[in-house]
């Protein structure tokens, strides 16, 4: 069996080969006066249709015979990559200056920075989820939450009962209430950054020296649901761009098809008489 490293070798080498084959038959296109444009832009069309349709197999999981899903993941990184070279030969390599033409360009680079962006974090936040601690169902996450917050509080009105002192309840009401109802420092765990975490546990530290020794106690154990909420948060950052970045990925990439078959209806209306 072939290693990772390997098959992206091997994979890496065939898509050259490719690029190369187009790119030749791109200049032998130039040379003899062939509509350069049109071959390309057929070429284009029969790339985004089938990158399309990886979003289709994603969800006919119960067609076992269309191939594994990491298989078409495979076809659809590579086919990607051999599409931005297509795209940049049918444009000739320049820019374009039209309205309709700005708005395709934009919306391809769009599609493609979205997709290496998926890339990237779904490659990234697995990975780093897992090191973190336990890893939760989304739907579940704020379920989770609330169990936590009502712990908490329960935790907070018992001290007030048996102390008779509301320096806890004041904390809590005044650093940990907003803390504990809904997602925090979601940009944060999205950049490892712990900062907001140490402030939080430092404003611990200070009020936990007007605390008696029972407070004290019950201190310890919020500081324990603090982290247990810290890592619900971090699970729900990572799992929430997961899932979102999918909601722009997947309408511009149909936006873009829409505007393509209407660019190649226009491109045949006005010049393809001319093939």
């Amino acid at each position: 069996m072939k290693t990772f490293a390997a098959r992206r070798t091997q994979n890496l080498t065939l898509l050259t080969i490719v690029c190369v084959v187009l790119y030749f038959a791109y200049s032998v296109w130039q040379a003899s006066l062939k509509p350069t444009n049109f071959y390309t832009g057929w070429i284009l069309a029969g790339c985004m249709i089938f990158l399309t349709l990886y979003n289709m197999r994603k969800k006919l999981t119960f067609l076992p015979a269309l191939g594994s899903s990491a298989m078409w993941l495979q076809f659809h990184l590579y086919i990607g990559i051999f599409t931005i070279f297509a795209f940049v030969l049918h444009v000739n390599f320049h820019i374009p200056n039209g309205i309709f033409e700005s708005a395709l360009f934009i919306l391809f680079f769009a599609v493609v920075g979205s997709g290496v962006l998926g890339i990237f974090i779904t490659r990234r936040s697995p990975r780093l989820m897992t090191r973190k601690g336990e890893t939760f169902l989304y739907e579940r996450i704020p379920i989770l939450r609330k169990r936590v917050k009502d712990e908490v509080e329960k935790l907070v009105f018992d001290s007030i009962e048996e102390t008779n002192s509301t320096t806890l309840s004041d904390f809590y009401l005044k650093k940990l209430h907003v803390y504990f109802s809904r997602p925090q420092n979601i940009l944060g765990h999205l950049f490892e950054s712990h900062t907001p975490l140490r402030t939080l546990k430092n404003e611990v530290d200070v009020v936990e020296r007007y605390l008696d020794s029972n407070e004290k106690e019950v201190l310890q154990d919020i500081v324990s649901y603090i982290e247990t909420k810290d890592n619900l948060d971090y699970q729900y950052a990572h799992q929430l761009m997961l899932k979102g970045w999918l909601f722009f990925h997947i309408p511009v990439t149909y936006a873009l098809l829409i505007f393509s078959f209407v660019h190649g209806v226009l491109a045949y209306a006005f010049h393809g008489g001319g093939m």
